[in-house]
């Protein structure tokens, strides 16, 4: 579902996000205890594991009932140092936004950003981000005693478009990670650094079962060739979801304890976007969310990361499901006021 691999080794980076990183290699190692798995430069999650505690402080009381999977959801910005050598260590930080439609088809987008800890695209550059479809199968109800309540869930990647950009102060990037990935899922043409492949699975590429167990591109090339990734979901309450670590196998992801300290997020959508409603009462509470947000994100690139990035900024006092709601007239008026076309496309 959400949380998916990400991973690449720039350079002599070598990059792992997930609760345990891959020794030896890289240049990047990400390990922020969250879903995401990776494998893509020397990264540690700075202040990753505070970030984590403070998503979700209490354990779930109850549980809630199972409803499939509809809209947009946003996972937590995740901070990381990002090492891609003895001598260049930068600021780093990713998200992942994932919008469900009602046929089973799931949209998402995963940016990786550097120089950067609070994931603002105008204060950074875009170290890597992947924009791919999937198909969630709903598997039933777990019989795993740590995962009480959830449900049993299958992603198949159909098409991905995967883009690197090596940061410009890294003059020599090691391309030890990128004859890796050639060698383990190429799909019909050489990976290279600071470059965009757009890959349908069944399509391009002849991999599956080669990449599985591999140690040398974590779990990127599994993702890129379409095996299928397990894992548990578990609605905490009417707005947010947990799930626990995808895995290939169905043994391990369906086991996998749910990670209680990476919750994600539903953005509802309730159309109300007409900027007249955005009075003299609402524009002051709204003001200075809206305003940051058009300046802040600004730079994005696709419609689901500036979602996400518009949904953080809104005024926090204001209760996180209800600003990005009460606010959407102000986010619309703005837009047109000032001519911001990327705003004009936000759906809340």
């Amino acid at each position: 579902m959400f949380a998916v691999l990400l991973a690449t080794t720039l350079g002599a980076a070598a990059v792992t996000a997930g609760p345990v990183a891959t020794p030896g290699r890289p240049l990047l190692k990400i390990s922020n205890q969250n879903n995401w798995h990776s494998t893509l430069m020397n990264v540690h999650a700075a202040g990753a594991e505070e970030h984590m505690h403070r998503s979700l402080s209490t354990s779930v009381l109850k549980d809630q009932p199972w409803h499939m999977l509809t809209g947009t959801f946003v996972s937590p910005c995740i901070p990381l140092d990002l090492e891609f050598d003895a001598y260049h260590v930068q600021k780093g930080s990713m998200i992942h936004t994932a919008e469900y439609g009602t046929n089973g088809q799931v949209k998402n987008d995963v940016t990786i950003y550097v120089q950067d800890y609070e994931c603002k695209p105008n204060a950074s550059e875009t170290l890597a981000k992947f924009e791919y479809t999937s198909k969630v199968t709903y598997s039933g109800t777990s019989r795993a005693p740590s995962n009480r309540g959830g449900t049993l869930v299958e992603y198949e990647i159909q098409q991905g478009t995967y883009q690197f950009n090596f940061p410009k102060s890294i003059d020599n990037p090691s391309q030890q990670f990128f004859a890796d990935l050639n060698d383990e899922c190429s799909c019909g043409h050489n990976w290279t650094p600071n470059s965009k492949r757009t890959i349908n699975p069944k399509q391009d590429c002849h991999e599956r079962d080669h990449v599985k167990e591999s140690n040398n591109t974590g779990d990127l090339c599994n993702f890129v060739v379409g095996n299928t990734q397990y894992l548990t979901l578990k609605w905490l309450d009417g707005n947010h979801v947990v799930s626990s670590l995808e895995e290939w196998d169905s043994r391990e992801g369906w086991t996998a304890p749910f990670n209680m300290t990476y919750v994600w997020s539903y953005l509802p959508i309730t159309g109300n976007t007409n900027p007249e409603i955005c009075d003299y009462i609402l524009w002051p509470k709204c003001q200075q969310g809206v305003t940051d947000a058009a300046n802040i994100c600004d730079t994005c690139t696709s419609q689901l990361e500036c979602e996400q990035c518009v949904f953080r900024e809104l005024p926090p006092d204001m209760g996180r499901e209800y600003e990005w709601t009460e606010c959407c007239p102000c986010v619309m008026f703005y837009a047109n006021k000032y001519h911001v076309p990327w705003m004009t496309d936000i759906k809340c």
